[in-house]
């Protein structure tokens, strides 16, 4: 009898533990929906930028990250990264800067990798976001 209730208590336990909400065991703070929508590059002073949105709540900070590289030749690539603080509460709207650190981004294909972190003062989240864009040229 004694053991029935204490498998009981276990079971009851681990089952709270494994199916409560995720957004509770982070702290309430949650980020997702990660989409870059567009890189471009200016053509005259050759600086690229990341365009996309994300949604955060109970966010008291908020980061977004983004990687582009770009193949050039057979064996060579162009990389750019940037990160920036956002003030996100909702679905909020980016734009990044994004600084080279090999070579220069061009107009054609790219793969891109985008994360998100939001902290609260008891929590954590992310949100990562990958795909192939196509670079343009700004107007």
């Amino acid at each position: 009898m004694l053991l029935a209730l204490v498998l009981a208590l276990v079971w009851v336990l681990l089952a709270t533990t494994l199916w409560a909400p995720a957004a509770s065991a982070r702290g309430g703070v949650s980020v997702s929906n990660l989409v870059v929508s567009s890189v471009t590059v200016d053509p005259q002073n050759k600086l690229a930028t990341a365009r996309g949105a994300v949604t955060c709540t109970r966010a008291r900070r908020a980061y977004v990250g983004i990687e582009v590289i770009q193949t050039v030749g057979r064996v060579h690539s162009a990389q750019a990264y940037s990160e920036k603080r956002i003030v996100c509460d909702g679905r909020v709207r980016f734009s990044i800067g994004l600084t080279n650190y090999e070579g220069r981004l061009g107009p054609g294909d790219a793969t891109v990798n985008g994360h998100a972190e939001a902290f609260s003062r008891f929590g954590y989240d992310s949100a990562r976001f990958s795909g192939v864009l196509q670079v343009g040229k700004t107007s």
